[in-house]
């Protein structure tokens, strides 16, 4: 064996594999089946110089704050890339926090990201995504398919023909999915998503109370005390109060209020029928053998919009089909690549 050929089978027995989830809210990192980074898609940029000078939790706690001098982008937008310049100073900025090297030196080593890609993308969507990957040079960018990687992680992947319904409610998409035999058979994705449950609480609390709360707190509000109101739906959640301390809309000082989750329940109408809604038209669009199949077979929801409380039960209902929920919703698609890839 020459020197060269030993050089280089020294550098990939150093070879490391990872998987990578960029949502339209979250992004995650996989290693050695350990989620190692979990921080929002966002970056903090100054609207004078327009540098980031930050990424993740600490530019998402910046969100409306500041506003004269500081801008938080989302650089994926309804599971689309939207702006590839800031992606990709995200995905660069996120490997020097985890000290992962971002030269010639991964590709040679031969280091693997496979990363989970929605499979509502459109070709150019898709190209778009791999090419601003390549462009950080973090290693060899290997795409899976999303929707797959969370069927693995649900054991959901079937070597028969019995379809199987993936509802991955995300934060601004529900991205609905039938797999077929092992494979994707159809996939749509629609505009409503957890993003939108945020706003409405923001804004019911700001019509009813005269106050006006963060985007931090709603999303708290949200994830404590609201629900779908549904049989199942239990006296004590829907008697969840909480106190919470904004700004009031006519003095401009501190307010504090007690917001009652059922009294936000009743404004979540809207919403629920559009997921019903689209939910209704993506079965309608398919075969009535599959449609029909899979509809029997009950629906599997995934993703953080997923968890709201009664959600499952209330679509369970509307359609007379069961709806499963993953204990693991949040994180079966970055889990779900490790899975899919014999747990690389």
């Amino acid at each position: 064996m020459t020197r060269e050929k030993r050089f280089i089978r020294t550098l990939q027995s150093h070879r490391k594999t990872y998987g990578l989830e960029i949502g339209s809210a979250y992004t995650r990192m996989l290693y050695a089946e350990k989620v190692i980074f979990n921080q929002p898609t966002c970056v903090a940029v100054s609207k004078v110089s327009q540098e980031i000078f930050a990424i993740g939790e600490p530019a998402y706690r910046l969100l409306g704050k500041n506003a004269e001098q500081i801008e938080v982008i989302f650089p994926i937008q309804v599971a689309a890339p939207a702006n590839t310049s800031y992606l990709a100073n995200y995905c660069l900025a996120m490997a020097k926090q985890l000290e992962l090297p971002t030269s010639w030196i991964p590709q040679l080593i031969g280091n693997q990201f496979f990363v989970a890609l929605p499979d509502t993308l459109s070709p150019i969507e898709r190209q778009l995504f791999l090419q601003t990957l390549h462009s950080t040079h973090l290693g060899n960018i290997i795409p899976v398919s999303a929707s797959l990687a969370a069927a693995s992680q649900l054991g959901r992947l079937r070597a028969d023909d019995l379809p199987v319904c993936l509802i991955q409610i995300g934060g601004q998409t529900t991205q609905m999915v039938v797999i077929s035999a092992g494979k994707i058979a159809t996939a749509r994705k629609y505009p409503v998503g957890g993003v939108q449950f945020t706003e409405l609480v923001q804004e019911v609390i700001r019509q009813t109370e005269h106050c006006s709360i963060s985007w931090h707190l709603a999303e708290k509000v949200k994830r404590e005390i609201c629900f779908v109101d549904s049989p199942m739906v239990g006296r004590l959640v829907k008697q969840k109060k909480m106190s919470i301390q904004g700004k009031d809309l006519t003095s401009q000082l501190g307010k504090t209020v007690v917001v009652a989750g059922q009294d936000i329940a009743a404004e979540f109408e809207p919403l629920l029928s559009d997921i019903l809604i689209n939910i209704q038209l993506f079965f309608s669009q398919l075969p009535t053998d599959l449609a029909t199949t899979a509809l029997s077979s009950g629906l599997v929801f995934t993703g953080g919009g997923s968890l709201l409380k009664g959600l499952a039960e209330y679509v369970s209902n509307k359609f007379q089909t069961e709806v499963v929920v993953s204990p693991s919703a949040e994180l079966d698609v970055v889990k779900g690549i490790a899975t899919l890839n014999g747990k690389n």
